[in-house]
């Protein structure tokens, strides 16, 4: 047997044995209130530690910190408390607008409802579970705490069905056959104009010259539609 195991099992022994000796010979609920004393200590000193990391972002003065004076707050925080960014932000959400909330179920609860119904359905999710523990003798318990967020969850609306993914080879070559045929009709029309324009050119002096002795044609009678001209008589 390695020798840190020993040392690893005798310690894990020794503190074992301390805990035995503070809670033989107390009750249940000795033992509870001490724990919710101690639970209530944790609570305070976490939403203290939060609430101090905040001004610290707010007023930017972590970065009075030397190492971090080009740094971002989440590298900061990350580096020196060990605290990922999501987990800070869902700590000063639960502890700013849920503090009572927090303190009876944990700050960790208001992560779980965001994670699995969306920021915007938390207090209604909090509302829900405060209402029912009300209504109960002893309070809600975790399990009726889980089927409200279950059902306020975007996970239990049912899914829509994806269409399957498309070939990807069969839509380039799609596209690029499509390209092509576009570019032989933009070349097509391009010559076309340019022909369009030549004629144009082409018909200008003859243009001049109709206007010219326009004035001199007369149409003779009957001529409907297709008259004959003749030259004006002086």
């Amino acid at each position: 047997m390695k020798k840190d195991t020993i040392i690893k099992k005798n310690k894990s022994q020794e503190v074992i044995n301390g805990i035995k000796q503070r809670y033989t010979g107390l009750t249940i609920g000795q033992i509870e209130k001490d724990l919710q004393g101690k639970f209530y200590a944790l609570y305070v000193n976490h939403r203290e530690f939060i609430l101090g990391l905040m001004y610290l972002r707010d007023t930017t003065r972590f970065k009075e910190n030397p190492m971090y004076k080009n740094s971002t707050f989440e590298l900061y925080v990350n580096d020196r408390f060990g605290l990922a960014k999501e987990k800070y932000h869902n700590m000063l959400i639960a502890y700013i607008n849920f503090p009572d909330e927090s303190m009876k179920w944990g700050a960790e609860l208001i992560g779980h409802i965001k994670k699995k119904c969306g920021i915007d359905k938390i207090a209604t999710v909090v509302d829900k579970i405060t209402a029912k523990d009300a209504t109960l003798k002893g309070g809600i318990k975790r399990e009726g705490i889980e089927r409200i967020i279950l059902d306020e969850s975007k996970d239990s609306a049912p899914k829509k069905e994806l269409a399957p993914p498309a070939d990807y080879k069969v839509s380039y070559e799609e596209a690029l056959r499509t390209i092509r045929q576009l570019q032989k009709e933009k070349y097509a029309l391009s010559e076309q104009i340019k022909k369009l324009k030549k004629t144009v050119r082409e018909l200008q002096p003859y243009k001049k010259i109709k206007n010219a002795i326009e004035p001199f044609i007369i149409q003779g009678p009957g001529s409907g539609n297709n008259p004959t001209s003749e030259l004006r008589r002086e």
